[in-house]
C-alpha cells in the first residue's frame, strides 16, 4: 500500500497571504484606533476646559470680577505702595489668572501656601506645581511638564515699544499696554476702552496716565487697575459669543512670581505675559477699530487660529506672535465661552470673526455656522 503523509505546516504562499491579510486589517484598524484615541483626548480636553470655565465664573461670583491676566495678590497693599514695581516678599506677589482660580480647581493647599506668606523670591515649590487639569492630551504638553495648555482671552496684544514706528493715530488703535496714541485719553476713557476690548486684563500693564489724569509720559508706578465683571459681558455681546479660554500648544507656565531674578521659568520678557498664559489679536487697525480687521505686519503681532508653530519659526519670532489659539485636534481648536459652554472653533475661521469673538463689546451679530467646527 502507498503510504500517506499528513501535512503539518503552511506553505510559503499561504504564509504570505495570511501576513498580507493581517497587514490590511491592521491598516484598516489603525486609523479607527487613532480616531478613538483622539476622540477620548478631545472629550477630556472639553471636560477640563469646562471645569476651568466654571472656576473662572466662581471667582467672579466670589470676588465680583473676572480674574486678571496677571495681577497682585494683595491689591490694596500693592497699589498703595510708592513704587509697587519694587515690592519684595509676600506683599509684592503677583499671580496669573490661573493662580487666582486655584481654590476653585481643587488646589486649596497651593492657594493657602500663597496666602500664608509666599516669598516671591524663594517659592520654588510653587514653581514646580503641575496642574493636570490645565493640560490637553493633544496639546503636546507632557504630563509632568509645568507648562499649561489652556490660556485666557487677553484681548488686543499688549506690547512694549515699537508702536511709534507704525505711525498710528488714536482712531486706529485699540487698548494696549504702552500704546503711544492713548496718552490723549482721559483715565475714564482708558478704563472703558480696556473693558470693551479685553476680558482678562493685565493689571501690571502700564497704559499711560492713570491715577493723576495727567497727559504726558507714562507713569511707571500706576499700572492698569481695571476689572471686568460677568455682568459687563452679559450686558454687551453676551456670554455665549464671548471667548473665555482656548488651547495654545506654545503656552508657558502658569506661575508668574514678581520679584524673582530671573522672573519665573522659563524666562520671558515682561511683555510676553500673553504668550505665557493668554491669547490675543493684533491691535493696530487700518480702519475703524469697531469693525475693521487688524492690519497684519509690524513687530510682535499675534497670529490667528492655528497659525505658526514654535518649532517652525526662527528664535526671533518665538514671542508674542504665538499668543493665539492652537491645538493638536485636527481642524479645530477647543475653546470655552462665558456660558461655560465648550465648543470647537474652526481653524480656518475668518480673522474678523475671531476678533469679534474675543471682544466682549464688539456689537456684531455672529453667524455661528462660520465659527464652530464638527
Amino acid at each position: 500500500m502507498k503510504a500517506t503523509h499528513k501535512r503539518t505546516g503552511f506553505t510559503l504562499v499561504e504564509l504570505l497571504v495570511v501576513i498580507s491579510i493581517i497587514a490590511v486589517l491592521a491598516g484598516l484598524l489603525l486609523p479607527a484606533v487613532n480616531a478613538a484615541r483622539e476622540a477620548s483626548r478631545r472629550a477630556q480636553c472639553i471636560s477640563n476646559q469646562r471645569q476651568v470655565a466654571f472656576a473662572v465664573l466662581m471667582h467672579n461670583d466670589t470676588n465680583g470680577y473676572i480674574p486678571p491676566l496677571r495681577g497682585p495678590l494683595k491689591r490694596d497693599v500693592y497699589y498703595a505702595a510708592t513704587n509697587p514695581s519694587n515690592l519684595n516678599g509676600p506683599d509684592g506677589t503677583v499671580l496669573t489668572w490661573v493662580g487666582f482660580i486655584l481654590p476653585f480647581i481643587e488646589n486649596a493647599p497651593a492657594w493657602n501656601f500663597i496666602n500664608e506668606g509666599l516669598n516671591a523670591g524663594t517659592a520654588t515649590g510653587l514653581s514646580d506645581l503641575v496642574l493636570p487639569i490645565m493640560k490637553c492630551g493633544s496639546g503636546g504638553v507632557a504630563p509632568g511638564e509645568r507648562r499649561i495648555s489652556y490660556v485666557a482671552n487677553a484681548g488686543p496684544l499688549n506690547f512694549i515699544g515699537n508702536t511709534g514706528s507704525w505711525s498710528v493715530v488714536s482712531s486706529q488703535v485699540e487698548f494696549g499696554r504702552d500704546t503711544v496714541a492713548v496718552t490723549s485719553l482721559a483715565p475714564g476713557d482708558l478704563d472703558r476702552a480696556a473693558r470693551m476690548h479685553t476680558v482678562f486684563i493685565d493689571n501690571l500693564a502700564v497704559i499711560g496716565p492713570w491715577a493723576n489724569g495727567a497727559v504726558g509720559p507714562y507713569i511707571g508706578d500706576n499700572p492698569c487697575r481695571t476689572q471686568i465683571t460677568l455682568s459687563n459681558i452679559i450686558s454687551w455681546d453676551g456670554v455665549t459669543v464671548t471667548l473665555m479660554i482656548s488651547e495654545n500648544e506654545d503656552a508657558g507656565q502658569w506661575v508668574w512670581l514678581d520679584g524673582t531674578t530671573p522672573r519665573t521659568l522659563p524666562t520671558w520678557a515682561e511683555d510676553d505675559i500673553e504668550l505665557q498664559v493668554g491669547f490675543c489679536y493684533p491691535n493696530v487697525f487700518s480702519g475703524t477699530p469697531a469693525a475693521a480687521l487688524p492690519t497684519w505686519g509690524g513687530d510682535e503681532q499675534p497670529f490667528f487660529i492655528n497659525e505658526g508653530r514654535a518649532g517652525s519659526l526662527p528664535v526671533s519670532l518665538r514671542r508674542s506672535e504665538l499668543a493665539r489659539p492652537s491645538s493638536g485636534h485636527p481642524g479645530v481648536v477647543v475653546a470655552a465661552f462665558f456660558d461655560a459652554g465648550v465648543r470647537p472653533l474652526r481653524d480656518n475661521m475668518d480673522g474678523n470673526l475671531y476678533v469679534q469673538l474675543m471682544r466682549p463689546n464688539s456689537g456684531v451679530i455672529l453667524n455661528t455656522g462660520e465659527i464652530f467646527g464638527p
